[in-house]
């Protein structure tokens, strides 16, 4: 221990380390200040140490560089120590007072105070660990890649990792989800109860892990009242939709017709792959991790659904997606991905669609609307159902041809696959869809042909 240093014992063994106040080199002494902390010069070589007048230990050195920063002495374990605070500006005058009462608290209780600073950052490191972000990407690889909700990862990504991707998942509180959704809710409204579906499954995930110890989402109501969408395109619609799909062309043009066709789901079509188009036994196979229910679902293509697929044969962009789109970087060059931009092409669609559905109203000498009445690409499934409906198609076999899985124990035990069966539905459909095309058939009223 220098000379000019004393010891205090305590009864606990441990003691604090104090200037000896008739050593044989006089120690600087003095009340700290920022004034003082920030004018005093640096030694020519190499550092000067200020000792606080208020706070026993408490140490300011100045290298011959200008370096500045804290420190606090003590005795712990039969030991001189020095324990560095940090910086000065950056920690100042009172704030390194009180980090030093801290320190010297602990070591009157016999511990080591640098022996807590360890377990603080090594505290600090497990909870930046558990940031949202990187609970998020533990999240997609192990829930919600083995599930087919297309919004769960974009919700997640989008939606809490943007908002919140630093933050230890600890620290959110009920009312950080609460501001989040509500926020969501004033520009959509339904999106955010999705919004808030996801948070659910999220957070219940990582509770499950014992990341969390209660989740924040739990306890907060949906932010919109939903109501069941019964949205059915009438026959009208339907033939300016098909017209409407030839002007669009590709990509969307295609899509729509076979989602019409098919009565798939938007995502499933859209990011069709070839590997899953079988045009020898005219079907799409998806695979179980591909399909929304995880089960494989086969799905019977009907001729006008086979002439679609084959007029893409000559546009693929790549092997793998059928309506894939090219992007060049630096690290992907005429790599493809899915198709994208919807939103756009919805209203694209839209006009025209409103234009034919004018013409078609017009030729017939009925009044055309001003605008489409509400719609989603999502209602053509409810169209299809509809329509297999009112062609007497099986109840179980429509919902199969949808995707959907058979209800209770016969999930279980009944394995057929109704693939004939499926086949005769969509054929079916694809015959009344050509006759509503032509405009043999409108609403119920059936043209007889002479």
């Amino acid at each position: 221990m220098p000379a000019s240093w004393t010891v205090n014992l305590k009864t606990s063994g441990s003691v604090c380390a104090v200037p000896r106040r008739a050593a044989r080199k006089k120690v600087a002494r003095q009340r700290l200040t920022d004034r003082v902390c920030s004018t005093t010069a640096p030694p020519a070589a190499g550092r000067v140490e200020i000792f606080d007048e208020l706070v026993t230990g408490l140490a300011f050195r100045i290298t011959e560089k200008g370096g500045r920063s804290w420190s606090i002495l003590y005795r712990a374990a039969g030991e001189l120590r020095r324990d560095t605070l940090g910086p000065y500006p950056r920690i100042g005058v009172a704030r390194a007072r009180e980090m030093a009462r801290e320190a010297l608290s602990v070591v009157a209780e016999g511990k080591d105070p640098r022996q807590r600073q360890r377990l603080q950052d090594a505290a600090a490191a497990r909870r930046q660990a558990d940031s949202v972000e990187v609970v998020a990407e533990q999240f997609i690889r192990s829930y919600a890649a083995q599930r087919k909700w297309r919004d769960l990862e974009r919700i997640v990504r989008r939606e809490a990792v943007a908002a919140w991707g630093d933050r230890p998942m600890a620290d959110l509180t009920r009312r950080d989800v609460m501001a989040h959704v509500d926020a969501v809710a004033l520009r959509a409204p339904v999106r955010a109860n999705r919004v808030l579906a996801v948070f659910r499954i999220f957070f219940g995930w990582a509770l499950e892990r014992d990341i969390i110890q209660a989740s924040p989402a739990e306890r907060i109501r949906p932010p919109t009242r939903e109501h069941a969408r019964d949205r059915v395109l009438t026959d009208d619609e339907l033939r300016a939709f098909w017209k409407a799909c030839e002007t669009v062309g590709w990509p969307f043009g295609p899509i729509g017709r076979l989602l019409l066709l098919t009565g798939q789901r938007r995502g499933e079509i859209a990011e069709l792959r070839w590997t899953e188009v079988d045009k020898a036994e005219q079907l799409l196979a998806f695979s179980a991790d591909r399909y929304k229910t995880g089960c494989p679902h086969i799905v019977p293509l009907s001729a006008p659904a086979m002439a679609v697929i084959e007029g893409l044969s000559n546009r693929a962009h790549g092997p793998d997606f059928v309506f894939g789109s090219c992007r060049t970087s630096a690290t992907e060059a005429n790599a493809v991905r899915p198709v994208s931009g919807f939103s756009k092409a919805s209203q694209i669609l839209d006009r025209h669609m409103l234009a034919e559905l004018q013409r078609i109203l017009g030729d017939r000498g009925e009044a055309p609307p001003a605008a489409l009445q509400d719609w989603r690409l999502h209602d053509l499934r409810r169209t299809v159902r509809t329509n297999l409906s009112k062609l007497r198609i099986d109840h179980d076999v429509a919902e199969l041809v949808l995707g959907h899985r058979l209800a209770g124990v016969r999930a279980t035990y009944d394995r057929y696959s109704y693939l004939a069966e499926k086949r005769q539905a969509l054929e079916l459909w694809a015959a009344r869809l050509e006759a509503i095309v032509r405009g043999d058939i409108r609403d119920n009223i059936v043209a007889l042909r002479r």
